[in-house]
């Protein structure tokens, strides 16, 4: 861009119109000091001006002035090359900002993050841990059954029959047993769990909700450690061979968000809490110690999801599930 080179004749001619006007000037110079007017004058008259002149007026050969120009266009040239260069160093200061950008893991982009964001989740895995429902469940017998591995029928004959039968539309009288107030107060609170957790911790690589997370530990609290809970769950309506397939009961739904409460607190909460204690070597005060959870399946069957968008968000690859309002 700015490299310039010349040649051993301009550089010749060059150096001799320099020695040549300066030689010219000290000659006058040096009559011009002399203090007497007639040695001056005299001086003056005896310069040899036949030779400096002809040194002199070679410097305006056509070689001198070509190369002069020559060297006029390529100081333009360089200077307009520093000025592109210049504003693509201005313009370049954006993307060096995008280059300094700190990446985040596990939500977290420095321990002092971690260990904030630890302080939350903490709190939500031990009262994730609780088995309070769970333990309920079985105690009644009512932990086995269609729902308990994360499925639910999904046949179209099934829907309708459900559909009619949630909404009030079937008032057919046969032997069918509704659920009682209790049964459907739990199935509520399961529902809110399953809005709050979607909320508290949208993903493995994402930044908990506080406020959120309070709301889902509030809800688990309820779940697990209420007074009533075995009376509220002996209110569902039973099972049998023909229901089980024509209609989605309640204590199947209850048993569909147990299965996946306990996938949300495997896959996604404790898979959080590693990967920030692991990545910053980060720590959080320790809840009071809980039972230890009824162990759940490892891998996603097929059906419907509890947690809409956590468990798509997951950093571990399921089967794409259809959401349980």
């Amino acid at each position: 861009m700015c490299n310039h080179t010349t040649n051993a004749t301009f550089d010749a001619l060059v150096a001799s119109c320099v020695t040549a006007e300066k030689n010219f000037r000290d000659e006058l110079d040096k009559c011009s000091k002399e203090s007497d007017t007639d040695k001056a004058c005299t001086c003056m008259t005896t310069l040899d001006t036949k030779t400096v002149l002809a040194a002199i007026k070679k410097c305006k050969a056509p070689d001198l002035k070509a190369g002069r120009d020559r060297i006029s266009k390529e100081k333009d040239a360089c200077k307009e090359g520093f000025k592109a260069c210049k504003q693509a160093e201005d313009k370049s200061v954006e993307g060096v900002g995008t280059c300094k950008k700190v990446n985040k893991c596990g939500g977290a982009k420095n321990k002092t993050e971690a260990a904030r964001l630890l302080k939350i989740l903490k709190p939500l895995s031990a009262a994730l841990a609780n088995t309070g429902f769970a333990d309920a469940l079985k105690k009644l017998g009512l932990d086995s059954g269609t729902g308990r591995d994360g499925n639910l029928p999904t046949s179209r004959l099934t829907q309708l029959r459900n559909a009619r039968f949630s909404d009030g539309r079937d008032t057919r009288s046969d032997d069918r047993q509704t659920d009682g107030d209790g049964c459907k107060k739990v199935e509520a609170e399961w529902k809110v769990f399953n809005t709050s957790g979607d909320k508290a911790v949208p993903g493995v690589d994402k930044e908990p909700d506080a406020t959120e997370t309070d709301k889902t530990i509030a809800s688990l609290n309820k779940l697990n450690n209420g007074a009533t809970i075995e009376a509220d769950l002996k209110s569902c309506a039973k099972e049998n061979s023909t229901r089980q397939v024509t209609v989605i009961l309640t204590i199947v739904r209850i048993r569909f968000y147990v299965f996946w409460c306990g996938w949300f607190q495997v896959f996604v909460v404790e898979v959080q809490i590693i990967i920030l204690e692991v990545t910053f070597g980060a720590s959080s005060p320790t809840p009071s110690p809980v039972p230890a959870p009824t162990p759940v399946a490892t891998s996603a069957p097929g059906g419907r999801h509890i947690v809409k968008q956590i468990m798509k968000r997951a950093a571990f690859p399921k089967k794409d599930k259809h959401i349980m309002k």
